[in-house]
């Protein structure tokens, strides 16, 4: 394979020869370890011309991708690269939102499952708990909520947004069930509280996916479309929970709402982790980076997420305590005050 280098200023374009193809790329061919030490220019474009290639085909992960010389062969994408989650068709973002916010809408649906009259009569009836004790079932989940996206929150900026979204909620459904089948009060606190820890994955990892596929000036919109599945998620708990124990006459009725609730996200679930990609650029072009290194034995290639290392002093004095240091903000306190009184009001 045969590469000529077209100088232009300081960058050179790095074009085959005879159309290669992917497969003639990944078997060797691309010798980056030699064309990135060229001292006449800082960073290189490789743009492969194939007339085989669609411009939408994304299967190449080599294309588009800026080597950044004076950087130590740091590589990013092309700005109008398709491989960018920013530069997908309006039609592929607006169906990621909705699925993310099905998966936020099924969290948030679990919230607020147990906290009907009926439920809480009904677990009256089984346990023997007063309406005040009925209700920490829901206050743990929510307070699980809150404390989850601490943790979560940094590894889906490590690991990309499906796995630090869908792993957890997949946990989290596992625990919704697990409350369905508790047989006294304190499985079924303990359980709730953990339901609620990993539910909050979604919830915030959600929207960083916004900010991962849309530009500032269209963001406003795609929020307030999520936000539906956010809101409406915790309004209808209540109304379909009732509806569901009200149609068996028992006290145990309470569980059909909780295997009700875990059946949602399961199927959302299965349904997400086929159709939704990964939207972390990040994550993306540091596994373009993996596939050169390990395909061109160029172990200088690298992107700029492998540059960063997750330990405990980032997730306690970031993570941990930016939220707390967020509250001193007199928006934020406010809209957090809100938030909290239409919570508990629902």
């Amino acid at each position: 394979m045969e590469f000529n280098m077209m100088k232009k200023e300081d960058n050179a374009v790095l074009t085959t020869e005879n159309n290669n193809s992917f497969e003639d790329i990944e078997n060797g061919g691309l010798e980056l370890s030699s064309v990135g030490h060229d001292s006449k220019s800082n960073f290189y474009n490789t743009n492969y011309n194939n007339d085989n290639d669609n411009d939408n085909d994304n299967s190449n992960p080599y294309k588009d991708i800026i080597i950044h010389k004076d950087q130590n062969q740091l590589i990013e994408f092309h700005p109008s690269s398709n491989q960018r989650p920013k530069n997908w068709s309006l039609s592929k973002k607006l169906i990621h939102t909705a699925l993310y916010g099905f998966i936020t809408f099924a969290a948030q649906f679990n919230s607020t499952t147990m906290s009907s009259n009926l439920v809480l009569h009904k677990l009256h009836q089984q346990f023997g708990i007063s309406r005040e004790v009925s209700l920490i079932a829901t206050s743990l989940y929510i307070l699980g909520i809150a404390l989850g996206p601490m943790v979560f929150a940094p590894l889906s900026e490590v690991y990309g947004r499906k796995i630090g979204v869908f792993v957890p909620f997949f946990i989290s459904c596992l625990f919704t069930f697990a409350t369905s089948i508790s047989y006294n009060v304190a499985a079924l606190m303990v359980t709730r509280f953990v339901a609620g820890f990993f539910a909050g994955a979604p919830i915030v990892s959600a929207g960083g996916v916004m900010g991962d596929i849309f530009q500032p000036e269209s963001r406003g919109a795609a929020l307030a479309f999520y936000g539906c599945f956010v809101v409406n998620g915790a309004a209808l708990g209540p109304t379909i929970a009732s509806l569901l124990v009200g149609s068996v006459d028992r006290e145990s009725s309470w569980r059909i709402a909780q295997w009700f609730s875990g059946l949602l996200d399961l199927v959302l679930l299965f349904v997400c982790t086929i159709w939704v990609q990964e939207t972390y650029e990040p994550v993306l072009i540091a596994r373009v980076a993996k596939r050169i290194r390990l395909n061109t034995d160029n172990w200088e290639i690298h992107s700029k997420l492998d540059m960063w290392k997750l330990d405990i002093h980032g997730i306690v004095t970031v993570h941990l305590f930016r939220p707390f240091q967020l509250l001193a903000s007199p928006i934020v306190f406010l809209m957090a005050l809100y938030a909290s009184y239409v919570g508990q009001e629902q």
